[in-house]
């Protein structure tokens, strides 16, 4: 047997399998940052950086999957319905397009699971308390299945893909990732795990489009499974539009002050002569 790279006690490597040194798991020093790493968070999402999850938790009586949504439900009846999900990615900044094809895609492939009666409700309504029904193949196997944050799986997903740097996913790493986790004839679980990181991408990816040197922050990725990453997003978002209509109001201001320095200064030089 070869020990891991970290000298830890216990043999999380062996020569036989070549994909454990591949994909090495952290070391024992990492999960001991965070207390009891191997038990599943009902409404926190730690790391090694932040153990005790994050602080500004907008519903701390929810789990954490369902707390990923609640940012999508504002009136807090516990339902998302497509205009929610719709006008909640405009908020976040992206384009009608993207927010319409983004809602289809959320509402048609699951609502229905969400649902309490076998009647489908044409309104594609997604319900939270239900909310883990939706928990698709191929994925991180960050969330359990009902719904809960579990530390050391999200930590392994850094220890195993983040060659570059320890605090990020590259864009090659995150290809590499959802390759890897990809489950047989999972079809469908391919095609969400990519929309649901390109979008992330989207929202908070650093660096240039998609590019060898562009990645995603691991406290950006953290924040997104509590879903306090959207509300931090659109705080921005308000911001930037906030500056926009404020360098509207300046230019508008300076037209106006030139177009009256143009009348008033012809006049006085006038009136000057006059005298």
């Amino acid at each position: 047997m070869a020990k891991d790279a970290h000298k830890d006690p216990i043999e999380t490597t062996v020569d036989g399998a070549p994909v454990h040194k591949a994909y090495p798991l952290p070391s024992t020093d990492v999960y001991e940052k965070i207390p009891h790493a191997g038990i599943p968070r009902a409404n926190l999402a730690p790391s090694a950086e932040h153990p005790n999850g994050s602080s500004d938790i907008h519903h701390k009586n929810y789990s954490v999957l369902q707390q990923h949504i609640a940012f999508f439900d504002p009136d807090n009846d516990g339902v998302v319905y497509p205009w929610n999900t719709y006008s909640g990615f405009r908020r976040m900044g992206f384009v009608m397009s993207y927010s319409f094809l983004a809602m289809l895609f959320i509402h048609l492939n699951m609502a229905y699971p969400t649902q309490t009666s076998w009647i489908p409700n044409p309104a594609l309504p997604i319900f939270i308390a239900n909310i883990h029904k939706v928990k698709h193949g191929s994925d991180t196997d960050i969330y359990d299945s009902e719904g809960r944050f579990r530390p050391d799986q999200f930590e392994e997903l850094f220890s195993r893909f983040g060659k570059t740097r320890k605090d990020a996913l590259t864009a090659t790493e995150v290809r590499m990732m959802l390759s890897h986790q990809r489950r047989p004839w999972d079809i469908f679980g391919w095609i969400a795990c990519f929309l649901e990181y390109f979008t992330l991408w989207l929202l908070c990816g650093e660096g240039s489009g998609f590019g060898s040197d562009s990645y995603i922050t691991k406290e950006n990725i953290r924040r997104q499974y509590d879903g306090t990453l959207f509300f931090q997003m659109e705080a921005k978002e308000n911001a930037r539009k906030q500056q926009k209509v404020e360098r509207s109001e300046k230019a508008k201001k300076a037209t106006t002050n030139t177009a009256h320095k143009k009348v008033v200064e012809p006049v006085q030089h006038m009136v000057g002569k006059e005298e």
